[in-house]
């Protein structure tokens, strides 16, 4: 279905992702080491999606700390090897909830419970997460807009801030393994990360909500205790990387749209080499 370009508030979980629209996860698999083949089959093939239970505690996160998401089902038992737990979780999926076992939803209470206690150093001052940096807005924003080639897309934000007339920050939260800054710049690097914050705000940007001096900040939070919190923008470069990989994927994007083939990696033969470090220990022997 198209739509206007602009904001849209209150588009449930399931409209939005089964909207035809070009997303962030759909440039994502347009981009190397992805191919349109799989992009193709992705959008072809929903129901092949799979769910994780690192998934549903994701999601679960998400609707804990900004109220707006899925219903979570808490599911009364240790682990899911019970075929009534099983059976109980998958009848949660089915209507579109999130389930998890009790230990996990306390576990993401927990983590949640920390980061409305986080604060972070900005000018001298100790400025609290809530409301410093998630203050006035809306959860779960979504808009639509036109970019490169006529491509329609659609974005959709945890947080959209209330500007008031000031410079638009856009909060987007990230469970993780570690949110130490290096080791979440090799992930970001891994999951597209600068990608998906530089085609948030080229839409929001597209509609008049954002001008070029909003940001994109990446809460992390690691998922183990004792759940620690770091709020990380990515530099300049990085987000020229993002913004030049997001030009790439919409031009292959209308180039398969108009001549209805979507390749795999590469036509022909490959070349190809083994790993560097490998090809130096056999030549130092």
């Amino acid at each position: 279905m198209s739509r206007t370009d602009g904001l849209y508030l209150n588009i449930p979980h399931e409209e939005y992702h089964a909207d035809s629209a070009l997303s962030s996860s759909g440039v994502k698999l347009l981009t190397s080491p992805s191919c349109p083949a799989k992009f193709r089959y992705a959008m072809d093939h929903p129901e092949a999606r799979e769910v994780s239970e690192a998934m549903d505690r994701g999601q679960a996160y998400h609707t804990l700390v900004f109220g707006a998401g899925p219903e979570i089902v808490t599911i009364d038992a240790d682990t899911w090897r019970t075929q009534s737990a099983r059976a109980e979780r998958d009848a949660a999926r089915a209507e579109g909830k999130v389930p998890l076992l009790r230990d996990d939803y306390l576990e993401v209470c927990e983590m949640v419970r920390v980061l409305r206690e986080y604060a972070i150093e900005s000018g001298g001052k100790s400025v609290p997460l809530f409301p410093g940096i998630i203050g006035d807005g809306h959860p779960e924003v979504s808009f639509w807009w036109h970019d490169l080639y006529g491509v329609e897309c659609r974005g959709r934000v945890d947080w959209l801030p209330l500007r008031n007339g000031h410079r638009l920050i856009v909060p987007d939260l990230k469970s993780a393994r570690s949110a130490e800054p290096a080791e979440f710049g090799r992930a970001a690097m891994d999951l597209h990360y600068a990608q998906q914050a530089d085609w948030y705000l080229r839409g929001l940007r597209a509609i008049g909500e954002a001008d070029e001096r909003a940001v994109f900040l990446f809460i992390a939070q690691e998922v183990k205790p004792p759940y620690i919190p770091q709020v990380i923008q990515l530099n300049a470069d990085s987000m020229r990387a993002g913004e030049t990989l997001n030009d790439r994927a919409l031009e292959t994007y209308a180039r398969c749209v108009e001549t209805n083939t979507w390749p795999g990696y590469e036509p022909g033969i490959a070349l190809a080499s083994l790993p560097g470090w490998y090809l130096n220990t056999i030549e130092s022997e």
